[in-house]
């Protein structure tokens, strides 16, 4: 997959494979998706689910040490005081009708800061 490494192009390159992986794999479930009710009253779907699976091994794979915080459960502890922060399918509602007005959000926080990358 991707070597493990801090420099901000392999950070990119990860982040971006991720993302595109889950809009495409989100994209295919689309035209069915039935959402359930979550206990806050937002919806959730299993696109959602399987996004966040997806996203969250990736990024497990490729910086081992990095924390994960998912909205729909996926956790892992930092050994490193990074952690990456996902929505997999942020404006489900959206979703769920056919709009394209959602997003797969992935955010990479360091030492309790969200940071930004430039490529």
């Amino acid at each position: 997959m991707f070597p493990v490494t801090d420099s901000s192009q392999t950070i990119m390159d990860c982040l971006l494979g991720a993302a595109r992986k889950a809009a495409e794999m989100a994209l295919q479930y689309q035209p069915n998706i039935v959402a359930e009710t979550k206990a806050d009253n937002s919806p959730v779907t299993q696109a959602d689910r399987e996004c966040e699976r997806m996203i969250a091994g990736m990024l497990s794979h490729a910086f081992p040490d990095d924390g994960i915080l998912g909205e729909e459960g996926a956790r892992a502890e930092s050994r490193n005081g990074r952690r990456w922060i996902i929505d997999p399918i942020d404006g489900t509602r959206d979703y769920v009708r056919g709009n394209p007005l959602w997003a797969n959000l992935i955010a990479l926080e360091t030492d309790g800061d969200v940071v930004g990358t430039r490529i």
